[in-house]
């Protein structure tokens, strides 16, 4: 079965286990079965996930300009080929 990430949330001290009620989840994040019970929970907001951030990886390529930034330079390259 599939796994999720969760900590309590903010408020509910401690959350318990599924098979283990003598067991919590608190604000540490922990792994659990993706079963009803914890998505209720989520659903509910006694749980948060958490989704875990990692880095971009560095492939030394430049990321894409945003419009914003192609916009100026198109301007600044028009304003210098009319001077």
């Amino acid at each position: 079965m599939a796994t999720i990430k969760v900590k309590a949330a903010p408020g509910v001290d401690k959350f318990p286990k599924e098979r283990d009620v003598k067991n919590y989840i608190t604000g540490e994040p922990v792994e659990v079965e993706s079963s009803a019970y914890y998505r209720r929970a989520l659903k509910e907001g006694d749980l948060l996930r958490v989704n875990e951030v990692t880095p971009p990886a560095t492939s030394g390529r430049q990321a894409p300009a945003s419009k914003a930034d192609t916009a100026q330079d198109k301007t600044t390259k028009k304003a210098s080929e009319n001077e």
